[in-house]
């Protein structure tokens, strides 16, 4: 299965040695494209120090143009939009493209997240650690709602789509 991971960053160089190296520790490998807009601090260097492929642009085009820049001319089955202050566990991408592929009705996945503290680690309470999401879903009346924050990791949170309510 074809993958592709875009990133889109200005001034991340606090968080994308740890993001980059955790894509590239993954157990699927996928190709890796990260998309700068106009970042002035060593986000670029980062980028080119780990042999990444890097998108520069002169300006700050936003999120969302930034994304279509790099998947422009791709082909690709699966695609994971990433956040700089993202760290993979080292089977997120096999999982979620065995999810992806194991149910023809889901068209869009996301993963659990963690809360973090100020100095990147899980929060724990009670021994467990907080999530902070494992997504967000949307009612017929096209309201949104957090489906877990700040609960405890339980059985309902088990499998990779786990956590959202059942469609009814």
């Amino acid at each position: 299965m074809s993958c592709v991971v875009s990133i889109v960053t200005m001034n991340d160089e606090v968080f994308l040695e740890a993001c980059l190296r955790s894509l590239q520790a993954q157990s699927m490998r996928c190709r890796i494209k990260v998309f700068d807009n106009a970042s002035t601090d060593k986000t670029r260097e980062i980028v080119r120090d780990l042999n990444v492929e890097l998108v520069e642009s002169s300006q700050n085009l936003g999120f969302s143009r930034g994304h279509n820049v790099n998947l422009r001319g791709e082909e690709f089955e699966t695609v994971l939009f990433l956040n700089a202050d993202t760290s993979l566990d080292k089977r997120f991408l096999e999982g979620l493209t065995e999810s992806l592929s194991a149910d023809a009705g889901v068209g869009i996945a996301g993963g659990k997240l963690f809360r973090m503290s100020d100095a990147g680690q899980k929060v724990i309470r009670d021994g467990k650690a907080v999530l902070d999401s494992t997504g967000i879903y949307f009612t017929p009346a096209q309201r949104h709602f957090e489906t877990t924050a700040g609960d405890r990791p339980n059985a309902r949170h088990a499998g990779p789509l786990a956590g959202l309510p059942s469609a009814g």
